[in-house]
């Protein structure tokens, strides 16, 4: 029974990353800089990234995590540079 439930956790943070990086992707591409759609393009690579994270901690799938702690970062530049903090 546990197996079930922790599976379906980790489908569903998994469709969350998947969903939340098209959705994310699609806001970059199609705003200009400055553009209210790059900030929710940013955030929802967050939401992405961090849906990885977890997904590569329960899998214990070390380059995903890798890859995405870097993602994050740049998501975390993204997110600062439109909120004019750098």
């Amino acid at each position: 029974m546990k197996k079930i439930q922790e599976k379906s956790f980790l489908d569903i943070i998994e469709m969350l990353g998947a969903i939340s990086g098209i959705a994310g992707s699609y806001c970059l591409a199609t705003s200009g800089t400055g553009h209210e759609l790059e900030a929710l393009g940013w955030a929802l690579f967050l939401v992405a990234n961090l849906s990885w994270i977890v997904s590569a901690i329960y899998r214990r799938v070390v380059p995903l995590l890798i890859m995405n702690l870097f993602y994050m970062g740049s998501s975390i530049i993204g997110v600062l540079k439109v909120s004019n903090v750098i």
